[in-house]
């Protein structure tokens, strides 16, 4: 199938009806439980400050692809909120890094409970064949995404949840 015959048929709108349907879904669950305030874009710092145990905002500005003021704005509420610190390199006192706090990590853990919520809502309506044919599936789309990052020279996806 064209990419022409995707854009002018069902599947394009039934793709948008998923998308959002999905979008709603995991915003509900994901931040059920969570502090007041604590939306995916915090999420998705909290996560990369986990995977290098420590990060500087400009690293998390290139992983995010937004800018140095953008992560400082959600630093500073992580901050307020008590899940990460801002501390000063041994090193070099110029560098200020961004470590989780232990309530950070509890924060992450009702995360990972709550993906896993998401998870079994979303495959209690598939069998099991199902659920293979559809891993099989966002596996050719994932290498399909990072073939083209890699082509532009970009990092691609680092970490799979």
């Amino acid at each position: 199938m064209t990419n022409e015959n995707l854009h002018n048929s069902k599947y394009f709108e039934n793709m948008n009806k998923f998308h959002f349907a999905m979008s709603k879904k995991i915003k509900k669950i994901m931040c059920d439980g969570l502090q007041p305030g604590l939306d995916m874009p915090h999420i998705q710092l909290l996560e990369i400050i986990e995977n290098r145990g420590q990060c500087m905002v400009s690293d998390i500005a290139y992983h995010c692809h937004i800018t140095l003021s953008g992560v400082t704005n959600l630093v500073n509420k992580l901050v307020h909120m008590n899940l990460v610190t801002r501390e000063r390199s041994e090193d070099d006192r110029r560098i200020v890094l961004i470590r989780l706090t232990d309530e950070g990590r509890t924060e992450l853990h009702r995360i990972n409970e709550n993906r896993k919520k998401i998870f079994n809502e979303m495959f209690s309506a598939l069998t099991e064949g199902e659920i293979k044919d559809f891993f099989h599936t966002m596996d050719k789309i994932i290498i399909h995404f990072l073939e083209q990052e890699d082509d532009r020279g970009n990092e691609g996806i680092t970490k799979s949840s």
